[in-house]
């Protein structure tokens, strides 16, 4: 990580202490495989004609991947604390309903 003061950098290794004092450290930007795995699943592609390919990218399937994968984050959770009145299953079903998507 990296002082936003300074430009120190720890190199991974966790040790902060330097000459700024405790400051605020910037992380890394970290890529999310997963948002990629739904990118990659929300992109078309077309037979454009003569042997070419086009891609698109459906921003609305994209969008619905994302509200399956919280919804289906929260039945997760509810599985996990059985006994808990299916808090979080309910929970789910009212955001893929807020979203427009069917349970």
């Amino acid at each position: 990580m990296k002082c936003d003061k300074c430009g120190y950098s720890d190199n991974g290794t966790g040790d902060w202490a330097h000459a700024c004092g405790p400051v605020a450290i910037q992380q890394k930007p970290v890529a999310n495989t997963r948002i990629h795995e739904l990118a990659e699943q929300a992109t078309v592609y077309h037979n454009g004609g003569l042997g070419t390919e086009i891609e698109s990218f459906d921003k609305e399937k994209f969008a619905q991947l994302i509200v399956q994968e919280c919804a289906s984050r929260l039945v997760d959770m509810d599985q996990q604390v059985k006994g808990q009145h299916n808090y979080y299953k309910h929970a789910s079903i009212q955001v893929l309903l807020h979203f427009g998507i069917q349970p």
